[in-house]
């Protein structure tokens, strides 16, 4: 059965599914940070907490010293998708690349959000066996 957020195929489910994965503008949630977009991958459990981010590809002037830093993508794993991904309080930001911290750090909470929401609806609409 195929899983489809916005209207693109983003994951064919295979017999024993053990997680999610997507590039963030693929799944709605392109974002421009201060100089271009930023493309992420991000990784779910099926409980919808992150396992993994990285940084795929982005124009920014400081992402070397904030968005492709471990320590930026590090920060998400365990995070729940309920929780608010807020730049200052529960994601660390680098001064002077507030922009750009901001704009990678929404397109992983909205789109492991929609995943999620995604997955959880298709979970609804499966026959029972």
């Amino acid at each position: 059965r195929d899983l489809t957020v916005t209207g693109v195929q983003t994951c064919a489910l295979p017999i024993l599914l053990v997680g999610l994965a997507f590039f963030s503008e693929e799944v709605g949630a392109r974002v421009t940070g201060y100089s271009g977009p930023i493309n992420m991958m991000v990784g779910l459990d099926l409980t919808g907490s992150l396992r993994g981010v990285t940084v795929i590809d982005h124009q920014e002037p400081y992402g070397p010293r904030s968005i492709e830093q471990p320590i930026f993508e590090r920060q998400f794993i365990g995070k729940h998708v309920r929780q608010m991904f807020h730049v200052g309080t529960d994601i660390d930001t680098v001064s002077g690349a507030t922009i750009t911290v901001r704009a990678a750090t929404d397109a992983i909470r909205r789109g492991s959000r929609r995943m999620m929401r995604a997955y959880l609806q298709s979970r609804q609409t499966e026959p029972s066996s």
